[in-house]
């Protein structure tokens, strides 16, 4: 039986404010009693933050503020310091969470001796979620001389009932900052937060390091939880989302990520990543759309011809 005071749960800004409060309160819900708590609050509006730190008060989490706006991977870097358990949790302030998950990433650590354990990650809303990653592929190679990286994100955009049998706890390249589990000794094995990536690829980063430490991550299904980017933004989330996502900050950190670890000047996956962060700008204009308009056309592309065989088979049944 896993014992709730061995792990910290980090709560850090991602690019949102408007959620932070549901996220919380499910968060608070749906953990053990004696779960230790750090809430890391960067620059949240006022009446949010009150609300915030009442709350955390009330369960007994230790809420940090701070009046600016903090990159996450400098949010994590501040809760790092203030860990003491032997695992740690970083979930995003827009995350939200099933029974049982937390217990199920701590028991795939102690079973498998993973230094990273990543949840399946779904997005969207309650009602029509979508797999957003049931771990990550990371693949490394050499081209000209240059290191090239590839990632990709299993089962990316499926139906998770569709999806059931693929699921399996296993070995995985990468997981990403949604939420993640990690041993707090792997920041003692020559692993550590770069906090010059302030936008993109902290997730990738961290994944290499552990794999070059000797570390392992794995994919837990058990541990379920959901990435909200269906609901619409509020004015109070632009200032922190467009910095969050500014030319600056990604351009800054997709060079960083290059130089690190010797990616070519013209690498495709960084061009791509590139590319994904000038689409998500357009996210905190998306939003004012219902979840269900945009999610369709997803599941259609991803799912289709099943789909269709089984609309087909109940209309002849």
């Amino acid at each position: 039986m896993t014992d709730p005071a061995h792990t910290t749960v980090c709560i850090i800004p991602r690019e949102r404010f408007s959620l932070a409060e549901r996220s919380l309160a499910n968060i608070l819900e749906r953990i053990a009693p004696g779960t230790p708590v750090l809430y890391l609050d960067g620059n949240t509006p006022a009446a949010i933050a009150e609300r915030l730190r009442r709350r955390c008060e009330a369960y007994g989490a230790r809420y940090l503020r701070y009046d600016r706006f903090l990159a996450p991977n400098e949010a994590r870097a501040i809760a790092l310091a203030e860990v003491g358990t032997p695992y740690l949790v970083f979930i995003d302030n827009d995350v939200f969470v099933t029974p049982g998950w937390l217990r199920a990433l701590q028991d795939c650590a102690e079973a498998t001796g993973a230094w990273a354990v990543t949840p399946l990650l779904l997005e969207g809303d309650a009602l029509l979620p979508l797999v957003h990653m049931a771990g990550g592929e990371l693949i490394e190679g050499e081209r000209d001389g240059w290191r090239t990286v590839r990632q990709t994100h299993r089962l990316m955009r499926r139906l998770p009932r569709m999806v059931r049998r693929d699921l399996h706890r296993e070995p995985c390249g990468f997981f990403e900052y949604h939420c993640v589990l990690l041993r707090r000794d792997c920041f003692e094995k020559d692993c550590t937060l770069d906090t010059e990536l302030r936008a993109l690829h902290e997730h990738i980063d961290l994944a290499m390091q552990i794999h070059r430490a000797g570390g392992s991550v794995y994919f837990e299904p058990g541990a379920v939880v959901r990435y909200d980017n269906a609901t619409r933004f509020t004015d109070d989330d632009r200032p922190f989302f467009e910095l969050r996502w500014s030319e600056g900050w990604t351009h800054s950190s997709i060079e960083h990520f290059r130089d690190k670890w010797q990616l070519a000047p013209d690498d495709a996956g960084l061009e791509a990543l590139d590319q994904w962060a000038s689409r998500h700008r357009g996210l905190l204009e998306q939003s004012h759309a219902s979840w269900l308009r945009r999610a369709l056309p997803l599941v259609l592309r991803r799912e289709g011809r099943g789909l269709l065989r089984r609309v087909a088979g109940r209309r002849n049944g």
